[in-house]
Parts: structure tokens; C-alpha cells; sequence
């Protein structure tokens, strides 16, 4: 089999790898979209739970702070009490000690129920916010995972007959060849490059005169200096027209 033959085979099979490639980063871009927006529907039941569980011991414990009030507020009036019955200096300072010791725990209390009932009011927020995103999540993914997993689908099939070409074009190939291909692409992406001029189609740097005779020779594959694919001869659009003509 002469250069010139194993040259168009090695053109296919890099159109093909191409392809192959494509087929890939659509199937990579697609898979991510989707795990990405499952990922973000954990993310927000995760949340929601988070949310709920966050309420619900709040309101736990601002409904114990209501009771713990309510206490307070009756020792507060036996403690009023106390003082008007106070007979002495004595008992006025000491019944007056306790009646703002328990109006300061009173007003803590308090305190603490209203910034539990603003952070629950924020929670609340919160977790509406996320249902209803979750809520367009589940409706955008009930309408768009079943047409992506078709389009999956279409590309696995693709690939396939694509790979099953490929495994054709290979068997035409010496191994020795085949090898160099194989090593270059998994440098460069893609392992060969045509010139018509002398200038690398692929790093667009010029080979030295002398490789460029070598080239048009087409005795053996050469390698470009600068990007180090398979270079190889192919006419120019005006030169093949000539040639036809």
C-alpha cells in the first residue's frame, strides 16, 4: 500500500476521531447539565430541610420562653406585692432587688422572643423561596430529562457506529503507523496535518525546504518541526481543479 493510499485512511480516521470528539463533549456538556441540576435539587431539599428543622426548634423554644414569661410575670406581681407589704428598709431593699432582678429576666426573655420570631420570619422566607425554586426545578426537569436522555441515547448510538467505522479504517493501517497516529493525538488532539505550500494547515509555521521535498516525494511520512504531527502533501483547491482539468 503506497503513501499516497494510507494517507487517505489516516485523513478518514482523524475526520472520524473528530467527530468522535464532538460526540463526546456534547455527551459530557449534556450529562453535566442534567447532574448539575439534580445536584442543585438536592441542594435545595437540603435546604428546605434544613429550614423546617431550624423553625421548628425555634418555635420550640420561643413557645418556652412564652411559658418561662408567663411565670416570671406572676412572680413579678407577687414581688410587687411583697414590696407594698414591706414593713421595714430592710425588706423594701431586698423585695426591690428581687422585683428588677425578675423585670430584667422578664425584658431577656422577651427580647429573646422577638429576634426568635424575626429569625423564623426569615427562615419561613427561606424555605418558600427554596420550595418554590425547587417547585420550577421539578417542572424543568420533568420536561427536559426525558428529552435529554433521548438525545443521550441518540448520541451513544452515534458513537457507536462511528467507533465501528473506526475499528474498519484502523485494520487498514500498518501497526507502525497506526502507533505514531495514536501517540501524537493523545499530545496534540489531532495527529496529522496537510501542506500544500510548505506551511503546517495545523501550526501554520513553515517546514525547512528541505522537509518540504521530502513531503512531496511522499517515500515516507514526515514530521513537522514545530507541532510534531504527520505532515503530509495535499494540493490546493486551485491546483486539484487544475489537475481535474
Amino acid at each position: 500500500m503506497s503513501i499516497q493510499e494510507h494517507i487517505v485512511y489516516l485523513e478518514e480516521l482523524s475526520a472520524l476521531d473528530e467527530e468522535i470528539r464532538a460526540v463526546d463533549d456534547t455527551l459530557s456538556t449534556e450529562r453535566s447539565a442534567l447532574a448539575g441540576k439534580k445536584e442543585e435539587l438536592a441542594r435545595l431539599e437540603e435546604k428546605i430541610a434544613s429550614d423546617e428543622k431550624s423553625i421548628a426548634e425555634m418555635a420550640k423554644t420561643r413557645t418556652d420562653l412564652v411559658l418561662e414569661v408567663r411565670q416570671v410575670t406572676a412572680l413579678v406581681e407577687k414581688s410587687r406585692e411583697k414590696l407594698s407589704r414591706a414593713r421595714n428598709e430592710r425588706e423594701t431593699n431586698a423585695a426591690t432587688r428581687e422585683l428588677e432582678e425578675l423585670r430584667n429576666i422578664q425584658k431577656g426573655h422577651e427580647e429573646q422572643i422577638g429576634k426568635l420570631q424575626l429569625l423564623e420570619t426569615e427562615a419561613s422566607k427561606s424555605k418558600e423561596e427554596a420550595e418554590v425554586a425547587r417547585r420550577a426545578l421539578e417542572d424543568q426537569l420533568g420536561t427536559t430529562e426525558g428529552v435529554v436522555s433521548k438525545r443521550l441515547a441518540e448520541a451513544e448510538q452515534q458513537k457507536a457506529q462511528m467507533l465501528e467505522r473506526r475499528q474498519g479504517v484502523v485494520t487498514k493501517l500498518p501497526r507502525p503507523i497506526l502507533s505514531r497516529y495514536e501517540m501524537i493525538r493523545k499530545r496534540r488532539g489531532i495527529a496529522i496535518a496537510a501542506t500544500h505550500n510548505g506551511i503546517c494547515e495545523a501550526c501554520h509555521l513553515a517546514a525547512p525546504p528541505q522537509l518540504f521535498q521530502k513531503i512531496l516525494r511522499q517515500e515516507t511520512f514526515e514530521v513537522c518541526p514545530h507541532c510534531q504531527r504527520i505532515l503530509y502533501f495535499k494540493p490546493s483547491d486551485a491546483e486539484s481543479n487544475k489537475e481535474e482539468r
